[in-house]
């Protein structure tokens, strides 16, 4: 779901978030959310470690969407949080969504 693979997987931090969100999808599925959807941008730093040490996957689609955007969606609120990093927050959530249909009517 945290795409691009090489941006996500380029620090630590980022690589161990975008695991916990790896769903196997059909691959025209696959195929049809890449070409329609852009990818979610890389959060920041401050944001990564933030959202990593808040979320509870359990490898549910639908928990798992929901709280990794209500994450997401906590930390950019944070009155210390950059603007710069609030806005990829916001790109980020809103990326996301547009992955959520393509996500849940292929795995349920």
């Amino acid at each position: 779901m945290l795409n691009t693979r090489a941006q996500w997987n380029s620090m630590d931090v980022s690589r161990e978030l975008r695991s916990k969100y790896i769903y196997h999808l059909e691959r025209e599925t696959h195929q049809e959310l890449h070409a329609n959807v852009p990818p979610v941008p890389l959060l920041g730093y401050t944001a990564l470690f933030r959202v990593l040490n808040t979320i509870q996957p359990r490898h549910d689609p639908a928990h798992d969407i929901d709280d990794l955007l209500f994450s997401i969606d906590k930390v950019t609120r944070q009155s210390n949080t950059h603007p710069i990093e609030r806005e990829l927050g916001l790109l980020s959530i809103e990326a996301i969504e547009l992955q959520r249909p393509y996500i849940m009517d292929d795995i349920y």
